[in-house]
């Protein structure tokens, strides 16, 4: 039997809460209810909430803090949450065939991330780089969550996310369509900046704890680091997630 606290993780995935994520949700018509503060502020956000709502005929109700903690606890949610439908997850086999004939392309692949904050500021930042698609494995790995919402800053959504049983099998069905992999790797020689990015580019991020696992490594075609000062251990893996992306659209941008 299942224990609360996953039937809670379960329910949470359910939410988003936060005004410019609710507000995004609302954009993308996935939303089935919204609640909010009763002592929230009177401004440009609440009448745009009303208006929306009302526009596309989604039940709106005021209620009072506690309801909001019985439901988000500790979380900022800012005044307001929105049930909506479980998030789709893209098939792998669909990403595939989306960027078979892309050149240029770039996949994000997440090799057992645990920080949903982590992963949703990642999200934004494939959002904003252009990114064709984010990979990541079913198992020990973080999922699309509430907070996951929250921290992709109403970005949710607008890259595809891929979940499979093995992101060695997926980065291998990548390279047999012309995709060359760079994987982050803290002990390489070489730098980032030592590469040219290929046209088609697979992106390997590892975990907060163990990095990129060892089977994974061995499917990249360059391994490379970020030179950091010598006084830092590392970077935040969103940060250095932000990097590598910048820089792989950086080549997409002069190839188009």
């Amino acid at each position: 039997m299942k224990n609360s606290n996953e039937k809670k993780s379960r329910q949470r995935e359910k939410l988003i809460y936060g005004r410019h994520p609710v507000l995004e949700a609302l954009k993308r018509q996935i939303v089935k209810r919204v609640f909010y503060y009763e002592g929230i502020r009177r401004d440009g956000f609440l009448s745009e909430l009303v208006n929306t709502c009302d526009e596309k005929g989604i039940p709106l109700s005021k209620v009072d803090d506690d309801y909001l903690t019985s439901r988000l606890g500790k979380s900022n949610h800012q005044g307001v949450l929105a049930e909506v439908t479980p998030f789709e997850y893209t098939d792998f086999q669909s990403l595939l065939q989306s960027v078979r004939h892309d050149k240029p392309a770039c996949i994000l692949v997440l090799a057992h991330l645990e920080d949903p904050g982590n992963f949703g500021a990642i999200l934004r930042s494939a959002a904003a780089f252009g990114i064709s698609g984010v990979i990541i494995p079913k198992n020990r790995s973080v999922s699309v969550n509430a907070t996951v919402a929250k921290t992709s800053a109403g970005t949710l959504g607008i890259v595809p996310v891929t979940l499979v049983p093995s992101l060695r099998n997926a980065v291998n069905a990548l390279k047999e369509v012309d995709f060359w992999v760079v994987g982050s790797d803290a002990n390489s020689e070489k730098e980032i900046s030592d590469i040219e990015f290929p046209e088609r580019s697979v992106i390997i991020m590892g975990g907060e704890s163990k990095g990129v696992p060892p089977l994974l490594l061995e499917e990249c075609d360059y391994h490379v680091r970020i030179d950091i000062a010598k006084d830092v251990d590392s970077l935040n893996v969103s940060a250095a997630s932000a990097i590598f992306l910048q820089i792989a659209s950086v080549t997409m941008r002069k190839m188009k």
